[in-house]
């Protein structure tokens, strides 16, 4: 299962650095921004929303399961790892 969000993520955030790195039009015509010519915003807006619905579900499998059954379970400093 682990397997399989680590390579969701890793496509999620490599997706998200070629956004990052791509030329974009708007940052030579901040007038074009609000059209969004080549779909950059939109694009950047999918990753991130399911990179922080990944997040999210993490967050709040942890408090479902609560602290002590984490730190019992992997030990102490093995509970920040999901």
């Amino acid at each position: 299962m682990w397997v399989c969000a680590a390579r969701k993520v890793k496509l999620w955030i490599l997706g998200i650095m070629e956004e990052v790195g791509r030329p974009n039009v708007v940052d030579f015509f901040p007038i074009l921004d609000l059209l969004d010519p080549q779909r950059v915003r939109a694009r950047m807006k999918g990753y991130a929303g399911k990179l922080i619905e990944f997040l999210d579900g993490i967050i709040d499998e942890r408090l479902r399961l609560g602290a002590s059954e984490i730190m019992e379970s992997k030990g102490a400093m093995m509970c920040w790892i999901p």
